[in-house]
């Protein structure tokens, strides 16, 4: 999965989700206070996240991640080492 798309599933879990305007969706929006995701929204999103993508995360491994990029990013690393396993 290219970045791109990794963006958009991510983007459309705020906003119907979370009911989080697209606009306030951009790579350096920090989770918590640009996209106003509190400690249990959080732990919510990253469950869909286990859910849409398949795989599975310790929560404590998101604990140093800041912004929607960043994310993106661990996200797409995920994938990518769920590929190379032959998973």
């Amino acid at each position: 999965m290219r970045r791109e798309e990794v963006k958009a599933v991510l983007r459309r879990i705020l906003i119907e989700d979370f009911q989080i305007q697209p606009e306030r969706i951009t790579g350096d929006a920090t989770l918590s206070r640009a996209l106003g995701l509190d400690s249990m929204d959080t732990v919510d999103f990253l469950l869909l996240i286990h859910k849409e993508f398949g795989f599975e995360e310790d929560l404590e491994s998101y604990r140093n991640l800041d912004t929607f990029s960043d994310l993106v990013s661990f996200v797409e690393s995920r994938l990518e080492a769920q590929r190379t396993d032959g998973r």
